[in-house]
């Protein structure tokens, strides 16, 4: 970089820290890009440049994290699984996009990962297709939760309701253009904590 502006490299840190801050990871060279209408080799040039400087640090993805969330001791990476497929969440994992950073206080505790959502399903429930959900690994839920289940062999993110008629559960896809999933047998594989939009990532 021939000339660097100290004023925009200073609000580009800020604004990775303030963007760390709300969504548990950095952005990426695009949404950085965008926000401070450079083209994205500029933004890279500058993004770049403050790494090398030691101000800001790059994770993965492509994407670049404020000083205080790439502190290790602040932060646990919790694995992406990318889309919900078919099969066994066993399976699953084998899949693994790899990992993502975010505050411990945002995951707390137990054993958590991340799906990307599939479809729209769930968009009434403000969850469209791509958007990141934070889940935490557990076999039983409450009516109302949305759940990772597995069905028939199948995993599927709905949110989990009860027919007191009939005395069964059920599950609920947030789109009224869908029906009711009513089935014989459940499992449920985890609980969704935390949506991360696919707009802030992108």
């Amino acid at each position: 970089m021939r000339c660097k502006n100290e004023n925009l490299l200073n609000e580009i840190v800020k604004y990775v820290d303030e963007y760390c801050s709300k969504y548990g990871r950095g952005p990426s060279t695009t949404i950085v890009a965008k926000e401070f209408n450079l083209s994205r080799a500029s933004g890279y040039n500058y993004l770049s440049y403050l790494e090398k400087h030691n101000r800001l640090v790059k994770d993965c993805g492509n994407t670049y994290v404020s000083k205080s969330l790439a502190r290790i001791s602040d932060t646990v990476e919790v694995p992406l699984l990318g889309y919900i497929p078919c099969g066994p969440l066993e399976e699953v994992f084998e899949q693994s996009e790899g990992f993502v950073r975010l505050p411990k206080e945002m995951v707390g505790k137990g054993e958590y990962f991340l799906i990307r959502a599939n479809g729209d399903s769930m968009i009434n429930a403000d969850i469209n297709d791509g958007d990141l959900i934070l889940i935490k690994k557990s076999s039983s839920a409450e009516v109302g939760n949305i759940v990772v289940a597995l069905v028939e062999n199948q995993i599927t993110l709905k949110r989990l309701k009860y027919d007191s008629l009939k005395q069964v559960y059920y599950l609920h896809p947030e789109n009224s253009e869908l029906e009711d999933i009513y089935i014989d047998s459940l499992a449920i594989q985890g609980i969704a904590k935390k949506v991360i939009s696919i707009k802030d990532i992108i």
